[in-house]
């Protein structure tokens, strides 16, 4: 068995035995394991990522303690066992044999209405934007309900979630996103990184190219007909999609691990960028 498999293994029965708990409370509906670990991404830095699906009752304090009891988890990152972000939600983090566990809450009702509206409207997120503009926290939430392993499913709710995510693109979100994002990177570069290599001004231009990448690589899912996931492991995505330009990987590493020092480095590097950015618009 290769080490890989032997972490999958490993993670998948401690996400098992957390399961199990969480899924006697009466107000769960679902439990499913998210993240890199439902994409088989997961390495020795990996946490596990957990979703709880609840119907109206936020699990409270005092059951979610008696479960770390149960487990002998710490918890870890906050001492807040309802640690909370408007753009992410409720959380708890903690530690169980050895592995630390990201475990996110969610109402299986309001989930629903979320994705309804996003599909419907292409908002801006109403928990916060987490700086993904025209709402691509959303497309991450879409993708993480498509990619999920469901372990616990009383009334079949997340699979009724995943059927409704599954049919991309859905209204506009594919042409809005596209639209949006290849028209930003392509704004960046021939305005902001030009303007920054002739400036020969590294700090801003650094940013520059960050940013133009980001937006390249968030068109060419859409390209792939595919959500947005956010910025983890995106390679090993695009390693497999089929529409992309010849050598998109190693050309984006070229830049990435570039010199930018002098003008003309800058230079190079902002055309070798809106080259991909072109080709990405014919693709």
């Amino acid at each position: 068995m290769s080490d890989k498999s032997e972490l999958l293994t490993t993670y998948k029965q401690a996400a098992r035995e957390v399961a199990d708990l969480y899924a006697a409370m009466p107000t769960v509906t679902s439990v499913v394991i998210g993240g890199s670990l439902a994409r088989s991404f997961v390495d020795k830095n990996s946490d596990i990522e957990m979703y709880v699906y609840y119907e109206n009752t936020l699990p409270s304090e005092e059951q979610i303690k008696d479960i770390l009891h149960k487990l002998h988890a710490p918890l870890t990152r906050s001492k807040k066992v309802h640690w909370y972000h408007s753009a992410w939600g409720y959380h708890t983090f903690f530690r169980y044999n050895g592995i630390k566990f990201e475990l996110g809450y969610r109402d299986v009702h309001e989930t629903y209405v979320r994705m309804k509206d996003f599909f419907s409207e292409f908002s801006l997120p109403k928990h916060g934007i987490h700086d993904t503009p025209f709402g691509h926290y959303e497309s991450g939430v879409a993708r993480c309900i498509s990619e999920c392993v469901i372990l616990f499913d009383k009334k079949d709710k997340l699979r009724d979630l995943k059927k409704y995510v599954a049919d991309y693109p859905h209204s506009q979100i594919k042409a809005n996103t596209y639209n949006y994002y290849i028209r930003d990177a392509k704004t960046i570069l021939q305005v902001k990184a030009k303007y920054a290599a002739v400036r020969n001004d590294t700090y801003n231009f650094n940013a520059c190219i960050a940013r133009a990448i980001r937006s390249l690589v968030i068109a060419l899912f859409t390209v792939n007909n595919t959500f947005y996931p956010g910025d983890k492991w995106n390679g090993e995505y695009i390693s497999k999609f089929e529409h992309k330009p010849v050598n998109f990987e190693s050309r984006i590493e070229g830049i990435i691990h570039g010199s930018f020092v002098s003008v003309t480095q800058k230079k190079q590097a902002y055309k070798q960028l809106l080259e991909l950015a072109n080709e990405v618009s014919d693709t």
